[in-house]
């Protein structure tokens, strides 16, 4: 499981909102949004802050990654624990879909990790509300 520290953000990259609605226009993006945003409030709860990284290839500009930002931090067993579950979660949903290699390809590239600061930090409820409104 990848576990990243997220730099400051570059100017190309794109932070909560902005990045949500990216996943949201890409193929299987809401169906991975959904399964994921669904485990983070089941395994972490309402309360605990999330946030949404895509980051910009430096040379190529090009966004192709998403980064589900959870507080936590990994050293923590709690923590760590509940990431694993949301894990999880996501590998019974892409299992679902094993037929679709294109749902395989985006489910590579969808990363939830625990990081101690969240970019443009929000609640799970909160999240759905302002990232799924267009």
């Amino acid at each position: 499981m990848p576990q990243p520290r997220v730099p400051d953000a570059l100017p190309d990259d794109l932070l909560g909102a902005d990045a949500a609605r990216w996943l949201l226009s890409r193929r299987w993006g809401p169906a991975l949004l959904d399964d994921a945003l669904g485990a983070a409030a089941t395994y972490f709860g309402l309360g605990r802050e999330i946030g949404a990284w895509v980051p910009a290839d430096p040379l190529t500009r090009r966004h192709s990654d998403f980064y589900l930002q959870i507080k936590g931090r990994v050293e923590v067993r709690r923590d760590w624990d509940r990431i694993v579950s949301v894990y999880e979660a996501l590998e019974i949903a892409r299992e679902r879909r094993l037929d679709d290699q294109s749902f395989d390809r985006a489910f590579r590239r969808f990363h939830p990790v625990l990081t101690r600061s969240v970019a443009q930090p929000t609640m799970p409820g909160e999240a759905i509300a302002a990232w799924y409104r267009q």
